[in-house]
């Protein structure tokens, strides 16, 4: 009987329309997902262990800079979105993400600059030189991030789905063209990336029509909401997510770029298992700022999709790797297992994370942010120096395990203190 009634509410829950947009953003996804795989077979095999190291470690400065934008500005809007009762508030939301959205773009394109004079000597590469050349229009490298939050906060699933398809698509075809003409480097490559964001985003931009109307007010607003919820989240995000973002660099310092590419590798092969999770959590974000607690049927069909997704990319990874990328990389293999544990754990978490951020619990999510990123960075380089690659994955599962523990327990002080 228990199981039946069980059973009974997973189905309900499937014909409901929060899992019907998972669903629509979860194909996209997928979608995103074969276009991603069609990218990295061109990369990998195109530009070799060593040239997809360098890419690797190029796009893990990318990410790094990029977490100490926005100063919480791009999280008060976005929670901001989530409350919204009238269009016309959205549309002045959307004016005002897009202006901060090239100001950090700028402050992005300076920032990658200056570290193309310094990076060589610090982590005897050779990247500095196109640092310089793509520094002129990675302006446009924040946009993605942003426009995620934007569609979450809003709601916009659909809108989601076609940029996060048409980004990965445009990318994909840029790629494809690049190859046939033999001009597919690594340079080129990250040319493509932007290329894709740019498109993409421009178009989005030109279907939400955001406003401009009354931006002195509607800033006022989103500032008022920086200072009481989204600098908090801020100062948790450098603190997570630069340290997780230090890993890559990690890894380039201690060890090498070809290295960081195999890790890379496994990394993006996991992918494919979390974003089912992030599917999920982006669907009900907006419905999470009105409700007590998570529903216990977005926990069960997520355990069950990470599951199932995680016992299958152990089975296959191997012949994955070795039908897509080449024999060059079957180094990676011994990554599987731990990072795909590690996808698991990241996975399970996602509920638990959007359910504090739609409520604005920034300052929890800070002092999660605090306790993951002390143990990313002792665990990174106590493992890497004493375990070489492996140790960096063995780092991330551990690191994912503390970050789920600490999610649920500060998941459950909150449903504490809201009883009380």
């Amino acid at each position: 009987m228990i199981m039946a009634s069980i059973l009974d509410e997973l189905l309900r829950f499937f014909q409901k329309k929060t899992f019907q947009q998972t669903l629509v953003l979860y194909c996209a996804q997928i979608s995103i997902v074969l276009f991603g795989l069609l990218i990295e077979v061109f990369n990998a095999r195109y530009l070799g262990p060593e040239g997809f190291g360098i890419l690797s470690f190029c796009l893990s400065l990318f990410l790094f800079i990029s977490v100490f934008l926005g100063f919480g500005f791009i999280q008060a809007a976005s929670r901001l979105l989530a409350i919204a009762k009238k269009q016309d508030e959205e549309r002045r939301l959307f004016g005002v993400i897009l202006l901060a959205s090239l100001f950090n773009g700028i402050l992005f394109s300076l920032i990658l600059l200056a570290s193309s004079f310094i990076i060589d000597d610090m982590f005897g590469t050779q990247v500095g030189g196109i640092l310089i050349t793509v520094s002129l229009v990675s302006f446009i490298y924040p946009l993605y991030g942003f426009i995620r939050s934007l569609c979450r906060g809003s709601n916009r699933i659909l809108e989601l789905s076609v940029f996060l398809f048409l980004t990965f698509a445009l990318y994909a075809v840029i790629l494809f063209v690049l190859v046939i003409t033999s001009s597919l480097d690594v340079q080129n490559s990250i040319f493509a990336n932007l290329a894709a964001i740019f498109i993409s985003s421009t178009l989005l931009f030109c279907y939400l029509k955001p406003s401009f109307s009354k931006l002195r007010m509607t800033v006022s607003e989103v500032m008022k909401e920086t200072r009481s919820y989204g600098i908090h989240t801020y100062f948790g995000r450098i603190i997570g997510q630069s340290s997780l973002q230090f890993t890559g660099i990690l890894v380039t310092f201690f060890l090498n770029t070809t290295l960081l590419g195999f890790f890379t590798l496994i990394l993006n092969l996991t992918k494919p298992m979390t974003m089912f999770s992030q599917s999920l959590s982006t669907v009900i974000f907006k419905k999470m700022a009105a409700r007590d607690k998570i529903g216990a049927k977005v926990l069960v069909a997520n355990l069950i999709w990470l599951s199932v997704a995680g016992i299958g990319l152990v089975l296959f990874g191997q012949s994955i790797i070795s039908i897509l990328f080449s024999e060059k990389f079957l180094p990676a293999t011994p990554l599987i297992l731990p990072l795909v544990l590690a996808a698991f754990f990241s996975g399970l978490t996602q509920p638990f994370n959007i359910f504090l951020s739609a409520k604005g619990l920034g300052k929890y999510l800070r002092n999660i942010a605090i306790i993951v990123s002390i143990s990313v960075l002792v665990l990174n380089i106590i493992l890497i120096n004493l375990f070489g690659i492996m140790g960096a994955a063995i780092a991330a599962l551990v690191t994912q395990i503390i970050n789920l523990i600490t999610h649920y327990l500060y998941y459950r002080k909150h449903l504490s203190s809201s009883r009380s």
